[in-house]
């Protein structure tokens, strides 16, 4: 039997590169964590674009890239992306803050995040 690599691996690694690009356009790093993860995908490290300065900033990033046209009550301001318990208990457990990026692969951009307390902010 041959091995393979699903399709919603190649959807996943998508959605990290995506987001990986968009955090370096923005003029900061981005460092996936790689391998084995509980669900933190990677860290954003903060940095002053002018100075380069770094100042152990860090940001904990749960990526999750769909190609779906539409999600779960998405309209123009908010949508919903269920997620397990488990991953928000995870989440709120640690010292740092955690976003949730959602990337719509169709549309090539990111639409909304999630804090560590739970609130969803729309991306336009």
């Amino acid at each position: 039997m041959a091995k393979k690599i699903g399709r919603t691996d190649i959807i996943g690694e998508r959605g990290i590169a995506y987001i990986r690009q968009v955090v370096l356009n923005m003029g900061f790093m981005f460092y996936e964590t790689g391998g084995v993860e509980a669900g933190i995908d990677g860290f954003i490290e903060l940095r002053d674009e002018t100075t380069g300065a770094v100042s152990n900033l860090l940001l904990q990033v749960q990526g999750k890239a769909t190609e779906r046209t539409r999600l779960q009550a998405e309209t123009d301001t908010t949508f919903e992306f269920p997620v397990a318990e488990a991953d928000i208990q995870y989440w709120m457990h640690g010292t740092a803050p955690v976003l949730l990026l959602v990337v719509k692969l169709d549309e090539g951009r990111p639409i909304g995040s999630r804090s560590r307390n739970g609130s969803v902010t729309p991306r336009t």
